[in-house]
């Protein structure tokens, strides 16, 4: 089950403090076939980042220091469903030249965000975004090899999920093409043509990966 701590924190860009709260457990069991993990209890990723409630500033807690002082009086960040806050922080990567798979990784939890809330224009926006960051990423070399047919899938999975077919079916094609590495040989190729039959038949709903020994 997902546990949390209040704490109390200092902004790296105003320097003011404030109260929030950070994961100090959690456990999953199952995903979806965008590698969402499916969390015991309460969704924790809203946690994992911070947002300074006085210049909006967001990162994650080694971005942070640590409040010493009293919190008596000092504004709460109030996580909510956690899809903007990843949104934003992605493109404050994006700004400050962090590499495209961080951004495309913080764009893909704030789609997560958003399914676990519920919000589905937002979920696609966001699936959206980190598709095309996936994607640069791999065009550019980012991506090591050893994880380039999984990230390559990714891609065509996040582009089915938001309705592309045509998309996704090219990179589901593309993916088959690239080796897996051993550790997702076993499992991977089988998740990768039923994907690709989805997206043949154009359906974009929600899936879950089939159990398995991973």
């Amino acid at each position: 089950m997902t546990t949390v701590m209040e704490l109390a924190l200092e902004c790296p860009r105003c320097g003011g403090a404030f109260v929030t709260n950070a994961v100090m457990s959690c456990g999953n069991a199952g995903q979806d076939t965008d590698f969402r993990p499916h969390y015991w209890g309460t969704n924790p990723l809203p946690h994992f980042l911070h947002r300074c409630p006085l210049c909006r500033f967001v990162g994650s807690q080694e971005d942070f220091e640590l409040h010493e002082g009293s919190t008596e009086g000092l504004p709460v960040d109030e996580a909510g469903p956690g899809a903007g806050r990843y949104a934003d922080a992605a493109g404050l990567a994006e700004r400050e030249g962090e590499s495209l798979k961080t951004v495309a990784d913080l764009y893909l939890r704030a789609g997560w965000c958003a399914r676990v809330a519920g919000d589905e224009e937002a979920e696609q926006r966001n699936m959206g975004r980190a598709a095309a960051a996936f994607s640069r990423a791999l065009e550019i070399g980012e991506v090591r090899q050893s994880d380039a047919a999984v990230i390559t899938y990714l891609v065509a999975e996040l582009h089915r999920r938001c309705g592309r077919f045509g998309d996704a079916t090219a990179w589901f094609e593309q993916a088959a093409s690239v080796p897996a590495d051993e550790e997702r040989a076993h499992w991977l190729p089988a998740l990768l043509e039923r994907q690709r039959r989805l997206a043949e038949e154009e359906d974009d709903g929600d899936a879950e990966i089939p159990d398995q020994d991973q």
